[in-house]
């Protein structure tokens, strides 16, 4: 994808699958990655810190409706899990996330505000492929500077502003 339009930034998330093993009634861990695609490199760039909060998702709107209270500043109802907010170039942390049908609710700040926000619905289970999310403007108040940067890794690595 272009940095005009999107990128993929495929930000290696760990996640521990805890779940009971059929046989034995212990947890049978395992590991998967969340993919955060940033609308551009610009808006990655511009992020200044990433939080992922996972939710049991047992309606087909759940990811509508966080999004929803997300942009309205509605309380929301407590996460199965979440991260502490990190940089963009260090949102890499293990998680204990149960088996099921899971919400991963992304928001970026900037300038202490949401700035960056998505949702995904996944089915969890042992084996279960990346999550991808898609980030999108907060609100229509938000706006993307302009970088130099071409990758993330470039300003991840101090090569360009």
């Amino acid at each position: 994808m272009s940095s005009a339009r999107g990128c993929a930034v495929s930000a290696s998330f760990a996640f521990a699958l805890a779940g009971a093993a059929c046989s034995s009634g212990t947890a049978s861990p395992s590991s998967g990655d969340i993919a955060l695609n940033f609308p551009s490199v610009a808006a990655a760039v511009a992020a200044e810190t990433v939080t992922i909060q996972v939710f049991d998702a047992p309606r087909q709107t759940t990811c509508q409706e966080l999004v929803e209270s997300a942009r309205s500043h509605a309380t929301l109802a407590a996460p199965l899990v979440a991260t502490d907010p990190v940089a963009p170039c260090v949102v890499k942390k293990q998680m204990e996330v149960g088996y099921g049908r899971r919400a991963f609710l992304v928001t970026a700040q900037r300038g202490g505000q949401g700035f960056l926000l998505g949702c995904a619905v996944a089915e969890v289970y042992d084996g279960s492929g990346p999550t991808s999310v898609s980030l999108a403007l907060f609100d229509d108040t938000q706006s993307v500077p302009a970088t130099s940067c071409v990758k993330l890794s470039d300003f991840c690595g101090g090569k360009c502003k």
